[in-house]
């Protein structure tokens, strides 16, 4: 507590972003994917979860994918239920008593032995080094009985509807006939992504600013705000911290701010670090972000201040 207190008097504004040297960009490459969220799709029945690692030893990687697919299940899961509560509580007391014990749940390892791999791929690069994905789910049936164990909750066996309806209903285009003539099958141009980016991160406005933070329940900071949007719009996992973001993303065309479009990523320099701040554009005149300690969720304008510290933009499927 004493070293996050330290780090809000010592950086006024956006402290929970990493940053990193800046290298322009003189190539572009597609990013592919083996498996896309719209064929694993959350039903009433299950949640799915894709995972990525990248690296030298292919069981590490293997073991780093399933504890990120344990954690991610273990978010969706208990979003899934405050969406659920928020619905079927009145009583604010009881509605706060219960997201106190869910906040309780360590996420690490809550679902561990109830999720299951769906389906996985692993691939050399030409640098030697192995990516592997893998597609993995949980039964809904198991949350519920988990849950109510864990949290001492009474969840009924088809909580999930109301939720679903609500919030977490698939809403994929499935005509993807013109981006598939233009693109490999593997490529992730899919239509209506931005708009699918978009409707996902103004959910959480309000929620607060908490440095460290990457839970709704608890608050985010910049960086894992925008993980948060991209893995439950996506299904994919982008690196946590801003400085792992930027380099995520610069094999990407890199933008201007003359041509930022709806759903870019935007990079800015905030402190005296090259990186510092991260945010999605809503437009190419505001962008949505959590700003810092002061203030929650929001979304801004796109000039004055952020045009000056702007450093550059980047689209997932550019």
């Amino acid at each position: 507590m004493k070293l996050r207190v330290s780090l809000f008097l010592l950086l006024p504004l956006v402290f929970g972003c990493s940053v990193q040297n800046i290298n322009r960009v003189s190539k572009v490459y597609e990013l592919k994917v083996p498996f896309k969220k719209k064929d694993y799709p959350d039903t009433n029945k299950s949640i799915s979860i894709i995972s990525n690692a990248k690296g030298t030893n292919l069981n590490s990687l293997k073991s780093q994918a399933l504890a990120d697919a344990q954690f991610n299940i273990a978010q969706r899961a208990i979003s899934l239920i405050k969406s659920h509560l928020e619905l079927q509580l009145s009583n604010s007391n009881e509605l706060s008593e219960s997201n106190t014990k869910l906040s309780s749940i360590s996420k690490s390892n809550v679902f561990a032995n109830k999720i299951k791999l769906v389906d996985a791929k692993s691939f050399i690069k030409e640098n030697g080094k192995y990516e592997y994905w893998a597609v993995f789910s949980i039964d809904l049936d198991d949350v519920t009985k988990i849950i109510n164990q864990k949290a001492n909750l009474n969840l009924k066996e088809d909580f999930y509807k109301s939720a679903i309806d609500k919030d977490f209903k698939l809403t994929l285009d499935d005509d993807e006939s013109q981006t598939n003539k233009k693109a490999p099958e593997n490529i992730l141009i899919e239509t209506g992504l931005a708009d699918k980016i978009i409707a996902e991160s103004k959910k959480y406005i309000g929620v607060p600013y908490v440095w460290g933070g990457d839970d709704p329940l608890t608050g985010f900071d910049c960086s894992g705000y925008v993980q948060w949007v991209f893995n439950e719009a996506m299904g994919i996992r982008i690196p946590r911290t801003s400085k792992q973001q930027y380099e995520y993303f610069k094999s990407k065309t890199a933008k201007s701010i003359n041509n930022i479009k709806p759903g870019d990523v935007l990079f800015f320099r905030t402190i005296s670090s090259p990186v510092s701040h991260v945010g999605i554009a809503i437009n190419s005149k505001t962008f949505i972000h959590a700003p810092n300690s002061n203030s929650k969720i929001r979304i801004d304008a796109l000039e004055g201040y952020w045009t000056k510290k702007f450093i550059r933009g980047f689209n997932i499927s550019d």
